[in-house]
């Protein structure tokens, strides 16, 4: 072992605290993609102004490249009046 990479438990306790920050804030930026995933598809169904094909299309876009897809609807879509 190198000098200073001994194990020590303070050592331990810090980098397991820092590892289920780490993962609760993934868990929280996934969950809030979801959540603006799923709006974008229920939106994408409620729209009136658009054709059958076009809502297709968008549905396949966001199915196969979701975060481009997502950004991209978000991004054009008009805004609720």
């Amino acid at each position: 072992m190198l000098p200073g990479s001994a194990w020590s438990p303070s050592r331990h306790r810090q980098r397991t605290a820092e590892s289920v920050v780490i993962r609760l804030l993934i868990v929280a930026a996934v969950a809030i993609y979801v959540v603006f995933w799923v709006r974008a598809l229920i939106d994408l169904a409620r729209r009136s102004d658009l054709s059958g094909s076009a809502k297709a299309g968008w549905a396949i876009i966001l199915l196969v490249l979701p975060f481009i897809g997502l950004a991209v609807y978000t991004m054009v879509r008009p805004a609720r009046v």
